[in-house]
């Protein structure tokens, strides 16, 4: 019974790292180039030349947005779409599901 839920903890945890949870574009008003942030969890926006100007959140999703790599410094809360990020440095993610 242990090795069954073992079993689909694994696949949950791994289909959840498929779920886009944001999308972070590099000019204003959801323009330019894009990255996807995949899963819930802290999330490093690579490569380092990529300046995050604005965010698209998946629905029933919240998030928060750090200045530094691996989720450090202050963070910004959003659970919303924002349009203008250019006086918020964003370098990492963590995005959570609000579903439940």
């Amino acid at each position: 019974m242990q090795l069954v839920l073992l079993l689909c903890y694994a696949i949950t945890a791994a289909a959840a790292t498929d779920i886009i949870s944001a999308r972070v574009y590099s000019k204003t008003n959801l323009k330019g180039s894009y990255k996807d942030v995949h899963g819930f969890g802290c999330v490093n926006i690579t490569p380092s030349t990529f300046k995050v100007e604005s965010i698209h959140l998946r629905h029933q999703t919240f998030c928060y947005l750090y200045p530094a790599k691996n989720c450090k410094g202050s963070s910004i809360y959003t659970s919303r779409d924002v349009d203008d990020l250019r006086l918020d440095p964003t370098h990492s993610i963590h995005c959570f599901d609000n579903s439940n």
